[in-house]
């Protein structure tokens, strides 16, 4: 996957799914809103201690961001 891909490669622990597999989890957000309308979708938790400040939280948002452009989310034109 695109995204864990590329947050391996700038050295995170990642995981697919892990310790919580979303697919099974079901929730309002990503039912209701993506998967119902057939949009791609992906769902990030954060540990708290990584956003526990204004700054951490700045940084994580934009890294967050610069993952989804520089992967396009994994999705072809």
């Amino acid at each position: 996957a695109p995204l864990i891909d590329w947050f391996a490669a700038q050295g995170y622990q990642v995981g697919d799914n892990r310790p919580y597999d979303a697919r099974v989890l079901g929730g309002h957000t990503l039912e209701c809103h993506a998967l119902r309308r057939n949009l791609a979708h992906v769902l990030f938790e954060v540990r708290n201690n990584e956003i526990g400040t204004a700054r951490q939280q700045q940084e994580w948002g934009e890294r967050l961001h610069r993952a989804i452009v520089e992967t396009r989310f994994g999705m072809h034109d």
